[in-house]
């Protein structure tokens, strides 16, 4: 299954689907044409108020949810599925992306050139900036995640001497996972109903012995916060999801100084920035949801 395999592996492709159609079936288009075979799509449809339209598209399976269960829960309803039907991975792809016609071959090649690498990424450029960056992966430095390519210009990956980068956490936007990763590690803890997630997996994964990578010639456009809705209300739900799962991915996976380091800085610095922020932003009324959701995250018992 590694270096030397001749055989392409299985891959299960898992998209999650919530009222959002037209960028579901504009993924599926780029998809149609990619150069890597040996794959089927599942759609996981969350509850949208009106049917997904894809029968004319091969290699696609629909599995309809009666309401919104959330990312994590979603994406667990596929990972078992992959599981159950021995697929070699399982690739977690957002629904408002499009992708180059090599990106999952690129993938599947670097899990497959080292053994501890089971969680793999994309370079994710934004869709209407193509030669911006989003997101390579994240590093923890001084209490906090670091994105330190966010919003740079994609020339500066030229001066990097390695394609293939290591950091401490991946992007669920777009994320191939090896599935003796999900039988060793587990599901994903869907305590976390969208949003850090994913950062809570890779960090699952690390102390298993993995090691989280992103190959920067695997790339991806990604519309950015187009999966969950948009308006005053995405903004509250954003809010309060961020605050909460903040908190909570602190409270599981930190310790010591180092937890009470990222608390303190999320009392200190997190919150009145983002509040003032807010307030610049004429959307005050946001500010009330993030606060309810540090709270939340306060009281949420972890297991």
């Amino acid at each position: 299954m590694y270096a030397n395999s001749k055989k392409q592996p299985k891959v299960l492709i898992i998209i999650i689907n919530y009222n959002n159609d037209k960028d579901t079936i504009e993924c599926l288009k780029y998809l149609k044409n990619i150069n890597y075979k040996n794959y089927k799509i599942l759609i996981i449809d969350n509850g949208s108020k009106k049917p997904l339209k894809v029968l004319k598209y091969k290699n696609v399976m629909v599995k309809k949810n009666k309401k919104n269960l959330g990312f994590s829960k979603a994406a667990n309803i596929g990972l078992k599925y992959s599981l159950e039907n021995n697929y070699d991975y399982s690739l977690l792809l957002n629904n408002d992306t499009i992708v180059e016609k090599d990106f999952l071959k690129i993938l599947i090649k670097t899990s497959q050139s080292k053994k501890d690498f089971g969680l793999v990424s994309p370079l994710i450029l934004y869709y209407d900036k193509p030669t911006r960056i989003w997101s390579l992966g994240l590093n923890w430095k001084y209490g906090h995640t670091h994105n330190y390519y966010l919003n740079k210009d994609i020339k500066v990956i030229k001066q990097l001497k390695k394609s293939v980068l290591k950091f401490d956490y991946l992007s669920g936007c777009c994320l191939l996972i090896r599935n003796d990763v999900v039988k060793n590690v587990g599901f994903i803890d869907e305590a976390y109903f969208m949003y850090m997630e994913d950062m809570d997996y890779c960090d699952k994964a690390k102390k298993k012995g993995y090691t989280p990578v992103c190959n920067i010639n695997s790339r991806i456009y990604h519309k950015v916060s187009k999966t969950a809705g948009k308006g005053e209300e995405l903004s509250k739900f954003m809010a309060y999801h961020y605050a909460k799962n903040g908190v909570l991915f602190a409270k599981k996976n930190l310790k010591g100084l180092t937890k009470i380091n990222y608390i303190l800085n999320r009392i200190y610095y997190f919150i009145p920035y983002n509040t003032i922020k807010l307030i610049i932003k004429g959307k005050p009324q946001n500010i009330i949801p993030a606060f309810k959701g540090f709270i939340d995250g306060i009281k949420f018992k972890v297991v």
